[in-house]
């Protein structure tokens, strides 16, 4: 914790260029999306895929053996 502090207190004043910081802003901003994407979306379209193939699988089992 101390070594943090003590880092931070010699780095040297930086001015930060606008332009840059609207590009970072834009690059964390797609990077949040492909996060969502990759988060929340894939893995929620990988269980429907997946109840999917298991309710055709039921489906034949259960048309096979005669249960409706």
């Amino acid at each position: 914790m101390y070594m943090l502090s003590s880092m931070y207190s010699r780095a040297p004043p930086q001015r930060i260029d606008s332009k840059w910081l609207a590009i970072n802003i834009d690059k964390a901003a797609d990077w949040n999306a492909k996060l969502i994407i990759n988060g929340v979306i894939r893995p929620f379209y990988t269980v429907l895929v997946c109840l999917h193939v298991v309710m055709k699988r039921l489906k034949k089992y259960y048309d096979r053996r005669g249960i409706h």
